[in-house]
């Protein structure tokens, strides 16, 4: 499983992702700093990357292209960067019984973060 992060997450995933042997790419390396939500989702339907956002924008945006690889979308005030590469981890673990293609994955509140 290969993911992208859009500019809305911490670079604090891609790092720790990154030191579980995850591929990774971050909107510097792709040459998408600055571009509009679009760009970010094409990138990552075209090079078969899931989408690791903290942007609302791309639930709509995924509502209507479902054609995707997969969405993991953490609230910014209340979710913690440690609890989106757990979930990036266990996705991974899980996508022969459970592919991402077309699914958002919500990641759970932290509450602690308010």
């Amino acid at each position: 499983m290969r993911f992208h992060l859009d500019e809305s997450v911490d670079q604090v995933v891609a790092a720790a992702l990154r030191q579980r042997g995850f591929d990774v790419t971050t909107p510097v390396e792709a040459q998408l700093r600055g571009e509009p939500d679009a760009k970010h989702f094409d990138f990552a339907v075209s090079d078969g990357r899931v989408l690791i956002t903290c942007d609302d924008d791309f639930l709509s945006i995924a509502s209507k292209d479902q054609d995707h690889h997969g969405i993991v979308y953490g609230h910014p005030l209340y979710c913690s960067a440690k609890e989106v590469v757990r979930i990036c981890v266990k996705l991974h673990e899980e996508q022969e019984r459970s592919p991402m293609k077309g699914q958002v994955q919500f990641v759970p509140w932290d509450l602690r973060r308010r």
